[in-house]
């Protein structure tokens, strides 16, 4: 039976299938070359060959651009395009450092990915977590693209990240999904100016969709989310901006039920930042902000964290209300 789509966003969103996709795949080895949790990287590693990604520090070889539309196992790299042909993307030779390891069964506060004075990891973030019972299945969320920071943002690596995001802890492993506005030259894309694309990241490979520019003032709409359920999920993460209503995104599978998130987050995640005028002004802030779990709609009970003690100190505050998340920096 086909899959009921909906393109109302510019994108297919699945919302149904009886076809059986696979199983989860016995051997993890391709998803699970990984350091110890916790573990930062040499400073000088972080330097050589490693990335910035909206997930934390990632080896160069191991991040990689989908083809519009398709389709990750991030437990197997196998992707599957639009028109049904299929490859896979070699396995990671390096270590990942996910700016989180395995996140807390309580909120606390966030180490940061590399030892520097500058911000470097997640900066602030309203977190909401679920019982094992009843996981978070969907995340929407709306919000504006802020003015440009008035400081420089001339070299690759010196990047702003803000996003909602799922996070997925499937022992020993984690996968967060999100759909990401980004300030700056990550090295993959950007500049200075604003971009979009979807994420999808394990603990050592990443993969990012199309990416888009974007104005001041653009409204964005992201969206993460586990739809086509039967024996295999397919994953959703879109990113799109209503002015011009096109959307970056990209699917990926999951295994069912223990696959599905038990975190929801709404983070800015920043690198080399030096001052607080490497900040938006205003801040960012998301609206209607939507959350399903396997139950149903859920009203999420958020909680502040922030990176302990960060350089550049300034404003950081974090509000929220029940479908509603500001972060602020100046």
């Amino acid at each position: 039976m086909r899959p009921l789509v909906s393109r109302s966003l510019g994108f297919s969103l699945l919302v149904g299938t009886g076809v059986l996709l696979s199983c989860r795949p016995e051997n993890l080895s391709y998803a699970l070359k990984v350091d110890p949790p916790g573990t930062s990287p040499p400073v000088g590693q972080a330097l050589a060959g490693y990335a910035r990604t909206p997930s934390g520090l990632y080896h160069r070889s191991c991040v990689h651009q989908l083809p519009g539309g398709a389709r990750v196992d991030p437990l197997t790299g196998v992707v599957t395009r639009e028109d049904g042909t299929i490859y896979q993307d070699p396995a990671c030779e390096y270590a990942g450092y996910p700016s989180r390891d395995q996140p807390p069964a309580t909120p606390q506060s966030l180490k940061t990915s590399m030892t520097a004075m500058t911000v470097n990891g997640y900066l602030q973030s309203a977190v909401a977590s679920t019982t094992l019972a009843d996981r978070y299945r969907t995340l929407e969320a709306y919000w504006t693209v802020p003015d440009a920071p008035i400081g420089s943002y001339g070299s690759p690596g010196k990047v702003y990240y803000t996003f909602p995001g799922l996070v997925s802890v499937i022992h020993p492993y984690t996968i967060i999904y999100q759909p990401v506005l980004q300030y700056g030259n990550s090295s993959f894309y950007g500049g200075a100016y604003w971009t979009l694309a979807s994420w999808i990241c394990g603990p050592v490979t990443c993969w990012y969709s199309t990416v888009l520019t974007a104005l001041p003032g653009d409204v964005i709409h992201g969206v993460a989310g586990f739809y086509a359920c039967d024996a295999v999920c397919i994953t959703t993460v879109a990113a799109t901006n209503t002015r011009t209503n096109l959307s970056s995104y990209m699917y990926g599978s999951a295994y069912g039920d223990p696959d599905y998130a038990s975190y929801a987050y709404v983070s800015v995640e920043a690198y080399s930042i030096n001052a607080c005028n490497d900040f938006p002004a205003t801040g960012v802030f998301f609206s209607d902000i939507s959350i399903t779990k396997m139950s149903g709609p859920t009203t999420p009970s958020w909680a502040a964290e922030y990176m302990p003690s960060p350089t550049p100190s300034c404003n950081y505050n974090v509000t929220f209300t029940n479908n509603s998340v500001t972060l602020f920096h100046n």
